[in-house]
């Protein structure tokens, strides 16, 4: 039965026709109609079996699964945050000249005190059912705790596709192929200066207005300056982040687009990063340091890289 709609809040009109503690799936078939929105959402043109992905954001849904949701507490006193901007003005010379100075600004503002909600961080896998690829989601155990889980990953195939089925787990019809997660462009071992990985840069910074996209360029380049030996740029769900690898030191920086966030230097190695999900890496405490993006960020950038 394929189920069309746009979004769904109650889980009930579905949840019934699967028995209690019973296991099943969410997916679509016959998925070439959807070539242009799976190569959109992360996957390769080439819709391998295995590929699993993030999905990349396309509407409220996608993007709560992937960057997770801060709720306001508004009962609570307000507090101070600060923002980071290229702050750039005229600066006196003497002889009646003047240059053009730029430097890096904290400015602080008042907002609500926020709960950080994390992202589910659901993934979609290519797989074959009957001698036919298919886009199918995790397996999913029918108990009331995860009525949420279901009803987000129904409404994660209504955002992408407009329709979904439920299937059960018999092995004679679904043949769940190796998983060969697609969350990461990988370059190739070498030196790479910002204006080598330019292009890559500046598709991430789309998500992000002009204000911002000067003060993250100003990051990267930072980052650049102590000639990363190995990059991975996030795909799916995961565009926006970048991996700068020094394997000699041991440390791989994570950065991202997204304001109000901090550059995470993982001290496992790149393999075991990389099979992780979303929800994983932020979940578990992989990282040996934590660099809040502001004032004092370049001196711990250049205390961890040299």
């Amino acid at each position: 039965m394929i189920i069309n709609k746009k979004r769904i809040v109650n889980i009930e009109l579905y949840w019934h026709l699967i028995e209690d503690e019973n296991e099943f799936y969410i997916g679509v078939n016959d998925i070439n109609r959807f070539n242009n929105k799976l190569t959109q959402i992360g996957f390769s043109q080439n819709l391998e079996l295995g590929e699993t992905i993030l999905p990349k954001i396309v509407g409220p849904v996608t993007r709560f699964n992937a960057e997770g949701k801060n709720n306001k507490l508004k009962n609570l006193p307000k507090e101070t945050a600060y923002r980071q901007v290229m702050w750039k003005w005229k600066q006196f010379i003497g002889g009646g000249n003047f240059e053009e100075v730029e430097e890096v600004r904290d400015v602080p503002y008042e907002r609500y005190q926020v709960e950080f909600i994390q992202p589910p961080s659901e993934e979609l896998s290519i797989v074959e059912v009957d001698n036919q690829k298919m886009v199918l989601s995790s397996r999913i155990l029918k108990t009331e705790a995860n009525s949420i889980k279901a009803r987000n990953i129904f409404n994660i195939f209504f955002e992408i596709f407009g329709e979904c089925m439920m299937l059960n787990t018999d092995l004679n019809r679904l043949r769940l192929p190796e998983i060969q997660r697609k969350n990461w462009t990988v370059l190739p071992p070498g030196e790479y200066p910002f204006e080598a990985i330019q292009e890559q840069i500046n598709h991430g910074l789309q998500a992000v207005n002009n204000r911002n996209s000067r003060i993250i360029k100003y990051r990267i380049q930072k980052i650049s300056s102590f000639e990363p030996n190995f990059i991975a740029i996030g795909n799916g769900g995961f565009t926006g982040y970048w991996i700068f690898g020094f394997p000699n030191n041991n440390i791989f920086l994570l950065e991202s687009v997204y304001p109000n966030n901090a550059t995470y230097a993982l001290g496992e190695n790149w393999e075991n990063i990389s099979r992780m999900t979303k929800s994983e890496i932020l979940r578990n405490d992989f990282h040996i340091a934590r660099v809040v993006h502001r004032l004092s960020w370049n001196e711990e950038i250049d205390r961890l890289l040299r």
